[in-house]
């Protein structure tokens, strides 16, 4: 699964997306068992796009391993804006007491933060 979007993403944002080079991309060679979207990589690929572009102009031979860095941590903050304004409803809704509740107990969970940045299908929908 993770594997599977973290590809994508990098298909995406090392070969564009214009149809002629969709034929090299990963997932046309070994498409796997299970049909998959490309709508999550697809934004995050759009979201990470100026940083590359703009790296690679300065640094050319820019390390595949900085991308994926920059690609999770675009998901992980976007990830951590949506919590930030889920508490900020709740906190509208029951009270700040309330509010900071749900943020200590968000924190204290270990698979919340383990997970913020892996680039799996519900940590896409987690922010929505």
């Amino acid at each position: 699964e993770e594997s599977f979007n973290l590809q994508a993403t990098h298909d995406i944002l090392e070969y564009g997306i214009w149809k002629e080079s969709l034929y090299k991309y990963d997932h046309f060679s070994f498409p796997g068992v299970v049909p998959r979207t490309f709508i999550g990589p697809l934004l995050l690929g759009g979201a990470a796009y100026p940083i590359v572009a703009v790296s690679k102009w300065f640094n050319p031979s820019l390390q595949k391993l900085w991308i994926q860095y920059l690609v999770r941590i675009i998901l992980g903050l976007s990830t951590v804006f949506a919590m930030s304004k889920l508490r900020g409803a709740i906190k509208r809704s029951f009270g700040q007491p309330i509010s900071i509740g749900f943020m200590l107990l968000s924190m204290c969970q270990f698979h919340t933060i383990f997970w913020i940045s892996r680039t799996l299908p519900n940590m896409f929908a987690f922010p929505l």
